[in-house]
């Protein structure tokens, strides 16, 4: 069954089946009396997760137990090497395809109708947020999640006020089982979140909406945990750019509920966040605030930045000037110029494009 595995073709033909497929395999690690069995794929990178955990053959045969998990172990490598061969064995190796970077998984049940789609691209670049963005058959563009961990109640209240995307759908209990603990979390497609720097418009309601999101979930008793900006959605609409919340993995119940064990401990975290430490409704305040001065510093450079734009025709023409003062001797006009004007214009220009216009003319 080996002979028709991945592993066991020439180069040239692996290259065809990387343009096929992400090239499944099986592994199977063995130290000593004990063996590991472990999944890999062939995407834009290698990646190779364990099935199971380091299992013991040395088994006591008295014991039923022992004896028949091990019987199972092999039954199922068995079961996979057939199917595994299967699938080389039927793979066409003149239809390439891009499919091969996405996730199995490309339909949903929907009120009985079975919903299909096909995956576009990933929305972050980073092998840990397992989130695409996809198109149905019917031309609805929607956002695919796969997580550990939802508060799909959380999300859905938020969605019933206008704070959150509406959730289509969450994977059913047997599903999560067969995806081995994970659940599929699909949403419509509105916006761009706000760590892939959506231009900050001035009539946005950005802060209000997201600080209403928070009241709301603080009402129910619910922290969202997590409020730094890819978990904010930024959109637009014909009159203003407003926000929602997205991705409510860390969310639960004030004074209860826990952060991950995983937490990134490098992040600039409130104080008494750490990883198992219970959420509290003042980590939301403390990254609103965070959020509140993020937006009032790009008002603040947007201020900037027109003023200056606004005004570069008239440097333009003053530098232009001042280049021609300079081929008629004039300096000690420029000078009485920029000591006695109190113009901020003509004060700024001078500095910005005389100076320059000096140092080539000595």
């Amino acid at each position: 069954m080996l002979r028709n595995s991945y592993a066991h073709t020439t180069p040239s033909i692996q290259a065809k089946v990387r343009d096929c497929c992400c090239a499944p395999s099986i592994l199977i690690s063995i130290a000593g009396p004990w063996c590991c069995v472990l999944g890999g794929i062939f995407l834009n990178r290698v990646v190779v997760q364990p099935l199971t955990d380091f299992i013991p053959l040395t088994i006591d045969l008295r014991r039923k137990d022992q004896v028949n998990r091990i019987a199972r172990l092999f039954q199922a490598l068995q079961l996979a090497f057939i199917q595994l061969s299967n699938f080389y064995r039927n793979l066409d190796l003149n239809q390439k395809t891009d499919h091969r970077y996405f996730p199995y998984l490309r339909s949903f049940k929907l009120n009985e109708n079975t919903i299909n789609f096909t995956y576009i691209e990933k929305l972050a670049d980073d092998h840990t947020r397992t989130i695409w963005k996809a198109c149905t058959d019917e031309k609805k563009i929607i956002v695919v999640k796969f997580t550990t961990e939802y508060n799909v109640e959380a999300h859905r209240i938020c969605c019933e006020q206008g704070y959150a995307p509406r959730l289509i759908y969450s994977s059913t209990d047997n599903e999560i089982q067969a995806l081995g603990g994970y659940r599929m979390i699909i949403m419509d497609y509105l916006g761009v979140s706000m760590d892939q720097n959506p231009i900050i418009k001035p009539n946005n309601l950005i802060y209000d909406d997201i600080k209403r999101a928070i009241d709301f979930l603080h009402s129910k008793d619910y922290v969202f945990a997590d409020l730094r900006f890819p978990n904010i959605l930024v959109y637009e609409t014909n009159k203003s750019q407003r926000a929602m919340l997205i991705d409510f993995d860390w969310c639960g119940k004030n004074g209860i509920d826990k952060y991950p064990p995983s937490l990134n401990t490098t992040i600039e975290w409130p104080s008494d966040v750490k990883p198992d430490a219970v959420l509290k409704k003042e980590h939301d305040t403390h990254w609103l605030k965070k959020l509140q001065e993020h937006l009032n510093k790009c008002l603040y450079l947007m201020k900037y930045d027109t003023f200056l734009y606004s005004h570069l025709s008239t440097f333009m023409c003053i530098r232009l000037t001042f280049c021609f003062l300079y081929d008629s001797g004039y300096q000690e006009l420029l000078i009485l110029m920029h000591h006695k004007s109190c113009d901020f214009c003509w004060s700024l220009s001078f500095q910005l494009f005389c100076l320059p216009i000096n140092c080539a003319y000595q």
